[in-house]
C-alpha cells in the first residue's frame, strides 16, 4: 500500500492528468492490507480496474472482494480478472486526459512492492518502470513478424561499466528485496553477462542479459512474455 499511495501521489503532483488505476493483490500474502490498497484506489483514481495479480492458490475473486472491501464509490469500479482483458478494457477507456497506471507481476519476479509500471504512449506501446517514484527503464513491444506471441523488453541503463560484476550485482540486487540475484559470464553474446535470480525453491531461474554499451555502461535487457500494454 505504501508503494501504491506514493506513486499515485507523485503521479498526481507531476501529470495534469486524471488517474486511471489497474491492479489487483498477491495471493497468499498480506490479506490485511488489501482493504487499504482499496482506499488508495479510491482517493487517487478516476477509474479503478481490478484483476488478477498472481492469485497463487486463492480464488482471485475472494482477493477482489477483500480490495473492494476498502472502496465505497463503487461505480469508480471494473471487475476483470482476465489480466489481458483488463489491460484492454482501460486501455480503450483512456481518454486524452487521462494517463493508466498498471501496477503488474514485475513486482512479485522482483519480490518488490514498490515496482509499477506506468504507460506512456499507444502506438507503438510503452510504458516506464518505476520503483517507487524513481523512473529506472523502458518496457517496449518486440516487434517480431516471426513470432505468434505477444512479447515487451524491459530495458535498464546502468553506469557501470560491465567487467565490474560486484557492482552490476549489487545495482539489479536493488531490485530485488529478498530474492538474490546472480550474475555469471555464461552470457552466449560477446561482451555480455546473464542473471539469474534464485526463486524460492532456492532454484536458479534465468532472468535477463547485461549488454556492454561503452566503456563506462551497459544496459540489463529482460523479456516480458503473457503481458500486454
Amino acid at each position: 500500500p505504501d508503494a501504491l499511495s506514493s506513486v499515485c501521489s507523485e503521479l498526481a503532483i507531476s501529470k495534469n492528468k486524471r488517474i486511471n488505476l489497474l491492479f489487483g493483490a498477491g495471493g497468499n500474502r498480506d490479506k490485511g492490507k488489501r482493504k487499504l490498497m482499496g482506499k488508495i484506489a479510491q482517493q487517487y483514481a478516476n477509474k479503478i480496474y481490478l484483476t488478477s495479480d498472481n492469485p497463487r492458490d486463492e480464488n482471485p475473486e475472494e482477493i477482489i472482494d477483500m480490495i473492494i472491501e476498502g472502496i465505497t464509490d463503487i461505480d469508480k469500479v471494473t471487475i476483470e480478472t482476465d489480466r489481458a482483458e483488463a489491460i484492454k478494457l482501460a486501455v480503450n477507456d483512456l481518454s486524452n486526459d487521462e494517463i493508466l497506471l498498471i501496477q503488474n507481476y514485475l513486482r512479485d519476479l522482483f519480490d518488490n512492492e514498490d515496482i509499477s509500471i506506468r504507460k506512456e504512449q499507444d502506438i507503438p506501446p510503452s510504458a516506464s518502470l518505476y520503483v517507487f517514484s524513481e523512473s529506472i527503464g523502458s518496457i517496449q513491444k518486440d516487434d517480431d513478424p516471426d513470432e505468434e506471441d505477444i512479447s515487451y523488453s524491459l530495458t535498464i541503463p546502468i553506469d557501470i561499466p560491465i567487467s565490474d560484476s560486484q557492482g552490476l550485482e549489487s545495482n539489479i540486487q536493488s531490485m530485488s528485496k529478498k530474492k538474490k540475484i546472480i550474475i555469471s559470464d555464461r552470457g552466449s553474446i560477446e561482451d555480455s553477462k546473464e542473471v539469474s535470480i534464485l526463486n524460492s525453491q532456492n532454484e536458479e531461474e534465468f532472468l535477463g542479459v547485461i549488454f556492454r554499451d561503452n566503456d563506462a555502461s551497459c544496459t540489463f535487457s529482460v523479456s516480458i512474455l503473457d503481458f500486454d500494454l
